[in-house]
């Protein structure tokens, strides 16, 4: 049974979402923990309620943060969370659909016991699924204004499933406020839903300014090409294994390092070898910021690949450690590279078109430095989290 409503405490803000950092080096929503501290370091007091994960602490202040994180079960259980491909796993089978029904009912119970205890200002929830579709009714009982950020997946998913989208308008619509983090997804949004383009902002994520800086330029016996992603079909890191084969059959000398994790984790691995890339290709795990930082500067050039990618953020965290970049056209990637000015675009699905724009930049060193320094004064000026959370305070406080 909820607790009965109080008085409400200094909470301004109360971030629900499905996917928050779980520790130090988690990469799991890594962004909204950053709007939490930016928007916290301008005296606002921010809370988030996030699903609980095996080994994390239940409860913690992070950087003046309130982080609760709700059990929905025993550890060997929750396991629904966290996932790169939880719109995929939660329908795989009869198991899937009860764990994920058991997850949701957790979270709107938890998620209105948040708001009845927190009394916030403003709901916020990151994803209309299942944050914003757990948090459209409750915010009321606490006088809340209630805002919705749509990262890409929950957006994405819309497209194959119409019954999805009954649910979706009704979230979207209960929202006073939604913000997308591109371009693209605004438009998308947009598509199935032309009646909300007046209430849709766009506004990105944050990057962490602390260690995302410029150093000096690697000096690389083998050019290192660093590509940082979740390890699922979304990211087509197989394109990339692809292209490193075809940089390997023309004799071009190169190291690729892949960080990330994720379900395709091993079948990654197993390509290495099936395909000769074994001394070419690594893999890498998560890591903390303060390394990612230190990865992006030893490389020669990063690259995303993905499919309709909702934002973007390594290739602007990579910018500002002023390393060029190689992104597709697809999805929010076009917000940040600029084809040839502030770094290289290429089209989705072709190896090949890939292979070329990466050993034009291994091969050109004057290139690679002309379009990292532009790099890092486009993401400087568009990225900037003081400027981010502004945005966001200015929402807040709309009418």
């Amino acid at each position: 049974m909820a607790p009965e409503p109080q008085t409400r405490t200094q909470t301004d803000i109360l971030f629900v979402t499905h996917n928050f950092p779980r520790d130090d080096t988690d990469f799991a929503g890594r962004f909204i923990w950053r709007l939490a501290r930016e928007l916290t370091g301008r005296d606002l007091k921010v809370s988030v309620l996030t699903p609980h994960h095996p080994g994390a602490k239940e409860q913690e202040k992070m950087d003046g943060i309130d982080v609760r994180r709700f059990r929905y079960g025993p550890d060997e259980k929750e396991n629904v969370a966290y996932r790169g491909d939880l719109d995929r796993w939660s329908s795989s089978s009869a198991v899937t659909i009860g764990a994920t029904l058991r997850f949701l009912r957790a979270f709107k119970r938890e998620t209105a016991q948040e708001i009845s205890r927190l009394r916030p200002g403003v709901v916020h929830a990151h994803w209309w699924i299942p944050a914003g579709w757990m948090a459209k009714k409750s915010y009321r009982s606490a006088g809340a204004k209630f805002i919705i950020t749509s990262h890409g997946t929950d957006i994405r998913m819309l497209a194959g499933q119409r019954w999805l989208r009954y649910f979706a308008r009704r979230t979207y619509r209960a929202a006073h406020e939604i913000t997308t983090v591109s371009t693209w997804l605004k438009n998308d949004l947009c598509r199935w839903f032309p009646e909300l383009a007046q209430k849709i902002s766009v506004i990105p994520m944050p990057v962490d300014r602390g260690p995302f800086l410029p150093g000096k330029p690697p000096q690389n016996d083998i050019p290192i090409v660093l590509s940082v992603a979740r390890f699922v079909q979304q990211k087509r890191l197989f394109d990339l294994m692809d292209a490193a084969e075809i940089l390997k059959e023309r004799g071009r000398p190169f190291r690729f390092r892949l960080v990330g994790e994720g379900p395709l984790g091993k079948e990654l691995h197993d390509r290495r070898f099936v395909r000769g890339l074994a001394d070419e290709v690594t893999l890498v795990p998560m890591m903390s910021a303060q390394e990612l930082a230190a990865e992006y500067r030893r490389a020669d050039l990063v690259v995303l690949c993905s499919e309709n990618e909702g934002f973007g953020m390594t290739l602007v965290e990579a910018q500002l450690c002023g390393t060029p970049v190689i992104g597709t056209r697809s999805g929010g990637i076009t917000d940040i590279i600029e084809d040839g000015k502030s770094g290289l675009l290429v089209n989705l699905g072709k190896p090949e078109e890939l292979a070329d724009a990466i050993e034009y930049l291994i091969v050109d060193v004057q290139e690679r430095r002309r379009l990292a320094e532009a790099g890092l004064q486009s993401a400087r000026q568009n990225f900037d989290p003081e400027q981010i959370a502004q945005q966001f305070m200015k929402l807040y406080a709309r009418n």
